[in-house]
């Protein structure tokens, strides 16, 4: 008794460090006597004190070594190393019965239970192994079945009893066979014609006497009966009783009569079972989700009618179902696919089974892509093919769902990369923009739409809601998906677009901001309640300046949202000196904005030694020419004509405030440069 607790003890520091949940340590301790546990290398973690002494070993040999340190025999053992590499490599329990062992205790049969001690989700750091010894069953086994041969040779040989009727003494004579088969000795019963009638059931007495009566007036020549007859123990067991032979004297009335009882009781238990297989057989074949087709074919391979469908068949077809069983295979599957499913049926003739995807169309012209489950068997000559056919719709919309989510992972970790992107050539952003699904056919438009509100929740609502934004932005890529001529994904704050295309020479802008208005009505048409709005930046042909131009279309929306919170749509040209405030500290956009203002006014003036610079500071801060002609101490003509000649260098006009508000501020920069 100290041994094995001190196995349990044992037991239980090896379960602790093998940090097994409460489940297993229970399942291992419950089942110790006849355990051990082996680590990766088959080397035993640990042996319970029975254990150990089925293997022939000491109780403190076993820890650490492998089977082949201690002996043990190499024929079972290499089986027993597969097995444990099986456990290992798929993390699933193996049960089963071993080859005959030599123990100690001689020949031993065994079965076993390989059960994988998981140290994470899918690997096994051990693997428990529970062995219960069942060499005295297989010895029962083996002897009841040597019985049963001997009992059965008996019984096949003494299946009948005859039986014989003297109708003068109402005597009947029974081989032994029928009193056993009624539960009596030999001896124990004298059976005459009242006692045999007095056995039968009652529901089938009148039948029994009725057609007995009719073969003794010599109506039927032989009768062939199945009744019930009451044992010994009350029950009832059924009996075929045939009789052919009467007998009768010189006056020709019956004297004897003759024939054989067989016990058909199981006969007609199977019987039972069969009908109640066939009622089970129909619940399921009505009840189950999936339609199924019995469709019978003729000697020559060639499909006939539907012999039988289901419930799930009519109501996923649309067809009733006198309407199906006057219909073929071919009525029920798509022209565009009888070669395919030609090939099927020609493997399923050989195979005998086989399961394939395929299309079914329904009566209203539905097409409903199904995995068909086919099995080709043959009743009584006749050749049949059980159909079951499962829907696949929601599958493939999963399917179809989930290889969009991939496109769009993969389109934004492309484009994403190309925003983020320090620098990148114009060949390597034009094969980035073709690899993301853009076919370049034009110039390139980067557009910016930002989530305003949705049912009445604001951005900010977003921020601590991330599962509800996600869900609004992979709705809304899926709307804008599917046109070759653009791509999008999710930006740092909203869904980028990078638009391709022809555009007309003549009103650049409204064309932008027509394409930007229709990209909007697409989201706010389908998500109800969602209101956007987008962000457009310049036209560029040049492929490299997208990362420039994302940025500016981004800067446009961020900006414009605050400065006109009436508008939905918003064009970087718009913003005029509203273009450089969020990015006045990038020096290059600094000098982007200057050259593109006053660059043709710059180099003007340093090829013609020209003050209009000067010129131009003075007329933006004077309300007049007047003034402004008093701050050069000229004439009020001579500025008149400078302010001619800088308006036709610039294709401007400085009437518009606007205008003298994007010169005013690049000439500030200008100076602060």
């Amino acid at each position: 008794m100290e041994r094995y607790i001190e196995s349990l003890k044992r037991a239980d520091q090896e379960l602790r460090r093998l940090s097994l949940d409460k489940e297993n340590k229970l399942l291992l301790l419950d089942a110790l006597e006849h355990t051990c546990v082996v680590d990766k290398e088959h080397k035993f973690l640990f042996v319970s004190f029975i254990g150990a002494q089925y293997m022939g070993l000491e109780f403190c040999d076993w820890k650490g070594k492998h089977w082949r340190e201690i002996g043990l025999p190499d024929d079972v053992m290499t089986e027993v190393d597969e097995l444990l590499d099986q456990v290992f490599a798929t993390g699933r329990v193996l049960r089963g019965v071993t080859k005959p062992i030599l123990m100690k205790l001689g020949l031993r049969f065994f079965e076993y239970r390989l059960v994988p001690l998981n140290e994470s989700a899918d690997t096994a750091a051990a693997v428990f192994c529970s062995l219960r010894d069942i060499t005295d069953q297989k010895s029962a086994e083996e002897a009841l079945r040597q019985s049963v041969e001997r009992s059965q040779s008996a019984l096949e040989s003494a299946n009948q009893a005859v039986w014989e009727w003297n109708l003068i003494t109402n005597e009947v004579y029974c081989s032994s066979r029928f009193k056993q088969i009624l539960g009596y000795a030999s001896d124990e019963v004298e059976l005459t014609f009242d006692e045999w009638a007095s056995h039968i059931h009652p529901d089938d007495k009148h039948y029994v006497e009725a057609s007995i009566a009719r073969h003794v007036s010599g109506e039927e020549s032989i009768f062939d009966l199945e009744y019930r007859l009451r044992t010994k123990d009350g029950s009832y067991r059924w009996i075929l009783s045939r009789g052919g032979s009467l007998t009768r004297n010189e006056s020709g009335e019956p004297i004897r009569s003759t024939g054989i009882f067989t016990d058909i009781t199981e006969r007609k238990r199977m019987e039972g079972a069969l009908k109640e297989s066939e009622l089970r057989y129909r619940m399921l074949f009505e009840n189950v989700n999936d339609a199924v087709f019995l469709l019978e074919y003729d000697a020559a391979g060639n499909p006939k009618y539907f012999r039988e469908v289901n419930d799930a068949a009519c109501r996923t077809l649309g067809y009733s179902r006198e309407e199906l069983l006057g219909m073929s295979r071919h009525d029920i599957h798509p022209a565009s696919t009888a070669h395919e499913h030609a090939n099927s049926i020609s493997k399923l003739q050989i195979e005998r089974r086989a399961t394939f995807e395929t299309t079914h169309k329904a009566k209203d012209g539905t097409l409903i892509p199904v995995e068909l489950s086919a099995r080709y068997f043959n009743v009584d000559g006749v050749s049949y093919v059980m159909g079951i056919a499962r829907d696949l719709t929601e599958r493939k919309r999963a399917e179809r769902l989930l290889k969009m989510s991939h496109e769009r992972m993969r389109r934004n970790h492309l484009l994403s990369e190309l925003i983020d992107a320090a620098q990148m050539t114009g060949q390597k952003t034009k094969e980035t923009l073709m690899a993301a699904g853009l076919r370049l056919s034009g110039p390139l438009t980067c557009y910016f739409l930002v989530m305003e509100e949705w049912k009445g929740k604001s951005r900010e609502h977003w921020k601590q809601h991330l599962e509800e934004l996600h869900y609004l932005q992979e709705s809304i890529l899926d709307l804008l998906s599917g046109d070759e001529h653009r791509v999008a994904w999710k930006g740092s704050d909203g869904i980028g677009i990078i638009h391709s295309g022809i555009i007309p020479d003549k009103d650049k802008k409204q064309y932008q901001e027509d394409i930007a208005e229709r990209l909007r009505q697409i989201v706010e048409d389908t998500i109800v309640g969602l209101t956007v709005k987008i962000g457009i930046a310049e036209i560029t042909a040049n492929a490299a300046d997208v990362r420039d131009r994302y940025r500016q279309s981004y800067i446009t929306v961020s900006t414009g949202r605050k400065i006109w919170p009436e508008r939905k749509i918003y064009h970087y040209l718009d913003l005029g000196i509203f273009q450089i405030l969020p990015t006045s500290r990038n020096q290059t956009e600094v000098e982007d904005y200057i050259e593109r203002n006053l660059g043709n006014l710059i180099r003007y003036e340093k090829n013609k030694k020209t003050e209009f610079l000067l010129t131009l500071e003075a007329l933006l801060e004077s309300d007049n020419l007047k003034a402004a002609a008093q701050k050069l101490f000229v004439h009020e003509k001579t500025m008149q004509f400078r302010k001619k000649q800088i308006e036709q260098i610039l294709g401007v006009s400085l009437a518009s405030f606007e205008t003298r508000m994007v010169l005013a501020a690049a000439l500030k920069l200008r100076k602060l440069g």
